[in-house]
């Protein structure tokens, strides 16, 4: 009976272990259930390191099954993660937690990763640690995330307080529970004060939830399942937090529930985000029913519209209901599977903007924005979609677009110079190719730097000229704009202000005017070389060319020497007024010098090329300049050279920048025109002298012709005179005798009456005698004849005088053709009185402004032409010359026309050429005509012309006009 008693009270024994065991094993799947769930690397150790469980997160990382790590050293398997100091740390701390019971938390960095290691008390229902919970949490992802932005902190922090987990085990037999340390902290509650059990839980849940979360636990019990429960705690500190409570059964042999393994987490911000969506939800159906923009909810999986909103219904032109029953791929023009692939974009957020065109009922096509996000609604992922008509704004961006791109293509590919500029800062914003080709800088140099490292004013000039843009909207300006190189040209600034995304910024179109300008002061010193080298001497000219010279190329010096044939001495013609001014005290040592002397100057004219010195001072052959010598910096000088040999210099000096080629090459053009200019005075005046003494001689060439007719014109009435003074000396005699008688009894004394009458009787019969009526009428006209003849003689001696005479100044004056003709007639009157009738036709002409002198030989010589003419025919009839005189159009016309032999055709050409004559030789120069076209045409702007008629004879037809500039010469 002892026996038997012992057997079964062994076999009694037995049968606990047995259930220990399997409670155990029911325990330990439990906890690897528990641990397997959380997401991430979980352990379970012994005291001494030996791993209890792990979950496959855990085993997986070291290349083995949750069951293969089971049994293995902890420490041995991470010893390739960790240094051994860190190991011996980790080490240190489960050992401090199987003594102190508190958990611990850790950071370790490990490569790029951030492990939180979390190690954990497991405590028995005695309160003693047996094992350790070891968490190994790879946040560095979190630590990313917590430098994104505001936007994603929200959840951040949710995620943050999410991790807030504490594991629980409650006995079913008794209500004893065993809490991890996160669990008291999770309610609030000292583990030192309470003693974990389903009493102390049911006392903290909020009691408007203590009923179902009984209900919820007890059927799970019953029903053998999980508990999965949410419900509000009420804290100490008198707030409520809600948690979620989930745990799994541990059987015994029979399947009965021994007791529950699980976590609890808080889960208050959760119940308050779902609160918030409820309302969000309502306020998200208000704000999409009622926005005025269009709407749709999309199912992206079939393209299925879901929802839509009356805006939608509006714009498509389809009903709310019909548009619910559509498809988004209806809408869309793109082709199907464009349209889902863009959708899954949506959903992997690789994009939430899209640029559609949308179909709408009555068949038209809209531009749409379409900016769409994924929402959740019951669980079914949709795509929440705002559309936009964009119709509009893309027909005016493509016009906005177009417009740029000419713009742009008009900047970068002109061939003219553009720059933009900020007017507030004066820097280079952008510049076109051509910009860079002429300045030298490339395209990103220029747009570093700024308008005053370009333009030659000072910085504050420029700067202020920036300053006046203010309301001005275009602007021209004329500047000196600097090059890479160093060179300077004068540019126009063609300048207008845009608005360019709203910024204010100047345009500038730039043109090269440097040679224009050059040309410009070219002709400028041309046409004043023109104009004054009439009346200025060669000095004063050459120095107010100088003077522009100096001005066009910026320089203060200017030096004009003529080099001697022989090529050996150089005199100083010419200086600028500057050069006077500053230098007049040794102008006169520069008067003339030896080559050999002249230095830089020298080396011009024996290489007869431009030279250019920049740096004078550096010139080692340089001559030392005399006392008083302004000090020169920059020098050009440049030769004109004539028949391979140098006839002059010109030079420059003290350009405000160096000199170059291109300013050789134009004073080179400068100094060859006014050489020309001043060969040109030089021959002109040569010959104008010897114009004037062929002209003189012409006259003296008439007067020789005229002198026998006028010799036989003056002898004329001085024989009248003669006869007249005879005939005067007997009428004079006569009336002497008279008068004599007369003052005889008027100075007798004494005498009667009667003696008196008869002496007047007698003189009374004397009178009578001598017909004293008709000896007076004859002395009057004795008088009158001969005033006529003397008259006659002075008209002619001065007329006489007058061709002879040499004027070097003659000024026109206002006179009568007629008259000139008249006086013409009467000094050439020996020249055709015995050959020739004359008639003329003087109509009433208006005054010519003439030199009367010059016009009455021009007449003379046509009419001594003709009568020649005439005499060459040796007639025995007299010929015939007719002058006619008449006006129209501005002019005064004086023909004169002979019966003569006539010009043949062949030799009209030639008849005003020098010394061309058809008279045999020693009868005439061919001066006559080639004078008379001179003074006609160019000195007093008329016309003179030939014409020959058929039936024979010549006329000469000269043409004045009524108004004439011609001023003294």
């Amino acid at each position: 009976m002892s026996n038997c008693r012992k057997q079964s009270t062994k076999y009694n024994t037995g049968l606990d272990m047995e259930k220990k065991q399997q409670d155990s094993v029911s325990a330990e799947t439990a906890v690897f259930s528990v641990i397997e769930a959380l997401p991430v690397k979980v352990v379970i150790i012994e005291p001494h390191g030996r791993i209890l469980t792990a979950n496959s997160i855990f085993s997986g990382h070291f290349g083995f099954t949750p069951s293969l790590c089971t049994g293995m050293d902890l420490f041995v398997l991470i010893e390739d993660i960790f240094h051994s100091e860190r190991l011996e740390f980790i080490k240190a701390c489960c050992s401090g937690v199987f003594t102190t019971g508190k958990p611990v938390s850790f950071e370790e960095h490990v490569k790029e990763n951030i492990l939180k290691v979390t190690v954990s008390p497991i405590k028995s229902s005695a309160g003693y640690v047996v094992q350790l919970l070891i968490m190994l949490e790879n946040i560095r992802q979190q630590r990313v995330m917590e430098q994104r932005a505001v936007d994603e902190k929200l959840r951040y922090d949710l995620a943050l307080k999410l991790s807030r987990t504490g594991i629980w085990e409650i006995d079913t037999s008794n209500g004893k529970a065993i809490w991890s340390d996160t669990t008291w902290a999770l309610y609030g509650l000292d583990p030192a004060e309470n003693e974990a059990s389903t009493d102390l839980w049911l006392g903290i849940v909020h009691p408007d939830d203590r009923e179902t979360v009984l209900m919820l636990t007890e059927s799970a019990k019953n029903q053998k399942s999980e508990i999965n429960i949410e419900y509000r705690v009420c804290l100490p500190d008198g707030s409520n937090r809600w948690c979620m409570a989930r745990g799994m059964p541990i059987y015994d042999d029979l399947g009965k529930p021994l007791r529950y393994l699980g976590i609890v987490a808080d889960i208050t911000e959760r119940k308050e985000a779902e609160s918030a969506i409820m309302e969000s939800e309502v306020l998200f159906r208000s704000m999409f029913e009622d926005h005025a923009a269009v709407m749709l909810l999309v199912d992206p999986d079939s393209g299925r519209i879901v929802d839509a909103n009356q805006a939608a219904a509006n714009f498509y032109g389809w009903p709310k209901k019909k548009l619910c029953s559509m498809f988004i791929q209806e809408i869309n023009t793109l082709p199907s599977e464009e349209v889902k692939r863009a959708m899954q974009d949506i959903r992997s957020s690789r994009k939430i903007y899209n640029c559609f065109q949308h179909r709408n009922a009555d068949g038209s096509l809209r531009d749409v924005d379409v900016f769409s996000t994924k929402i959740k609604i019951d669980r079914k992922e949709l795509l929440y979609s705002v559309i936009h008509d964009v119709t509009k704004k893309l027909s005016i961006e493509r016009k906005l677009k177009e417009s740029e791109e000419r713009f742009r293509s008009m900047f970068e590919d002109h061939c003219a110079c553009m720059l933009v500029v900020d007017p507030e800062t004066g820097r280079i914003v952008d510049a076109n190719q051509a910009a860079s080709d002429f300045y030298g800088w490339p395209i990103n140099r220029l747009r570093e730097m700024n308008i005053t490292d370009i333009n030659c004013a000072s910085t504050d000039f420029v700067r202020s000229d920036i300053r006046q843009w203010g309301a001005l909207k275009h602007r021209y300006v004329v500047a000196n704009h600097k090059r890479a190189d160093g060179s300077i040209r004068d540019v126009e600034i063609f300048a207008k202000k845009l608005d360019i995304k709203g910024r204010a910024l100047i345009y500038d179109i730039i043109h090269d005017i440097t040679e224009r300008q050059r040309l410009a002061s070219l002709a400028a010193i041309r046409v004043n070389l023109l104009e004054k080298a009439d009346i200025l001497g060669t000095e004063e000219l050459l120095r107010i060319i100088l003077d522009q010279i100096e001005e066009a190329m910026d320089s203060s010096l200017g030096f004009c020497f003529f080099i001697a044939k022989d090529q050996k001495r150089m005199s100083l013609q010419a200086v600028s007024t500057n050069t006077s001014t500053v230098m007049h005290d040794v102008k006169e040592k520069l008067d003339r010098n030896d080559l050999d002397k002249a230095g830089v100057w020298a080396e011009a004219i024996k290489e007869r090329k431009p030279l250019i010195h920049n740096d004078y001072a550096s010139l080692g052959h340089r001559k030392s300049l005399p006392a008083g010598h302004a000090e020169i910096k920059r020098e050009i000088v440049v030769p004109v050279i004539r028949n391979e040999r140098v006839v002059a210099a010109f030079g420059l000096g003290n350009k405000l920048f160096d000199y170059d080629e291109e300013d050789a090459k134009w004073l080179t053009v400068v100094a060859d025109m006014v050489w020309d200019i001043i060969e040109k005075k030089a021959a002109q005046t040569e010959y104008r002298n010897i114009e004037a003494r062929l002209q003189q001689a012409q006259k003296m060439e008439l007067v020789g012709q005229l002198a026998s007719g006028i010799a036989h014109e003056i002898n004329n009435p001085l024989n009248f005179i003669q006869l007249n003074f005879s005939a005067l000396q007997d009428d004079v005699a006569d009336y002497l005798k008279l008068f004599n008688s007369y003052r005889t009894l008027a100075g007798g004394q004494g005498q009667d009456a009667e003696s008196l009458i008869s002496a007047l009787h007698r003189l009374r019969n004397m009178e009578e005698d001598l017909d004293i009526e008709d000896l007076q009428q004859e002395m009057d006209n004795i008088f009158i004849e001969s005033q006529r003849g003397i008259d006659r003689i002075k008209k002619i001696v001065e007329g006489m005088r007058n061709l002879s005479s040499r004027q070097d100044f003659v000024t026109m004056t206002y006179r009568d053709i007629n008259q000139i003709v008249q006086e013409s007639l009467t000094m050439a009157k020996g020249e055709y009185q015995f050959c020739a009738y004359t008639e003329t036709r003087l109509e009433k002409v208006p005054f010519i402004p003439c030199v009367s002198d010059e016009i009455n030989q021009v007449l003379l010589n046509l009419i001594v032409n003709s009568a020649h003419a005439i005499q060459s025919q040796r007639r025995s009839e007299k010929g015939s010359i007719f002058i006619h005189t008449w006006a129209d159009n501005g002019k005064v016309h004086c023909s004169i026309t002979d019966d003569g032999p006539g010009i043949p055709e062949e030799l009209r050409s030639c008849i005003f050429n020098p010394f061309f004559t058809t008279k045999s030789p020693g009868k005439g120069t061919g001066l006559g005509l080639s004078i008379s076209y001179d003074i006609i045409v160019n000195k007093h702007n008329g016309e003179i012309s030939v014409d020959c008629p058929p039936e024979g004879g010549t006329i000469f037809t000269i043409s004045l006009p009524l108004k004439n500039d011609r001023k003294k010469e």
